[in-house]
């Protein structure tokens, strides 16, 4: 395999695990900002947003560690 083509192959193998941490990151800013939400909030509807912002967001990270632990 040349250098080139051994650069290319951990380009596209970087790629999934980049936009995975990226994307982790970005769920726990919005559980961040949820998590506010519920603590300083007074509104209902928004407190019960915030609360399935929390939950998607924490399955969806977890979802995204375990693919990780693949690559």
């Amino acid at each position: 395999m040349g250098e080139t083509t051994r650069v290319q192959a951990r380009e596209r193998r970087r790629q999934p695990t980049f936009f995975l941490k990226q994307m982790s990151v970005h769920h726990q800013n919005a559980i961040d900002m949820a998590q506010t939400e519920l603590d300083d909030g007074a509104n209902g509807d928004a407190m019960e947003l915030a609360q399935q912002i929390i939950d998607s967001q924490e399955a969806e990270i977890d979802e995204m560690k375990t693919i990780l632990a693949t690559l």
